[in-house]
């Protein structure tokens, strides 16, 4: 995400820079870079004589970064759910995954309770949830949510299928008791 700043001086003869760029008065600097959070931004203006310095500060707030992992421990009736969360700056709450044999979520669908439940910060913050009452050999569908002050975000979409129930085999077993 960036920002532009149009930067106009009285003084013809005056050079301007905005974040260390030169810029002509009353024409748009190139694009600066916004990270979540607080970003300083300085405007130089230089006369030959005098130079003034005005710093703008500009906070960009992000809704958080949700992304689904594979599900992990995987058996025919159960799974670890996985996600990442980057709170990108704020304070990230209702943390949550949905698990649905239903591609649209439409139906058959579960709202999961994950571990850590909240995140703060800019970095990746792993959560997960282990379930249990799968069915043998099924698809299943799991997305994540997470909101901030900026709004609330999804994850896309990862399907997984459970294995197949084990194969025992039997075979009939004959008599061989010996009588004496």
């Amino acid at each position: 995400n960036t920002i532009k700043i149009t930067p106009t001086v009285q003084d013809g003869s005056a050079s301007v820079t905005v974040a260390g760029n030169s810029v002509v008065s009353g024409q748009p600097s190139g694009s600066i870079s916004l990270s979540s959070g607080t970003n300083t931004i300085s405007i130089i203006v230089t006369n030959g004589t005098q130079t003034s310095t005005t710093t703008l500060t500009v906070t960009y707030a992000q809704a958080p970064t949700v992304t689904i992992l594979a599900p992990t421990s995987v058996t025919g009736t159960g799974a670890t759910l996985n996600a990442t969360v980057n709170a990108n700056g704020q304070n990230t709450s209702n943390i949550y995954l949905e698990l649905s044999t239903s591609s649209t979520f439409a139906s058959d669908t579960s709202t999961v309770t994950v571990s850590p439940s909240t995140a703060s910060g800019t970095s990746n913050t792993s959560v997960s949830a282990s379930v249990t009452g799968l069915v043998f050999q099924t698809t299943y569908y799991v997305r994540a949510f997470a909101t901030n002050a900026t709004g609330t975000m999804t994850s896309l979409t990862y399907s997984f299928t459970t294995p197949a129930a084990p194969f025992v085999a039997t075979s009939a077993v004959s008599d061989t008791s010996t009588t004496g």
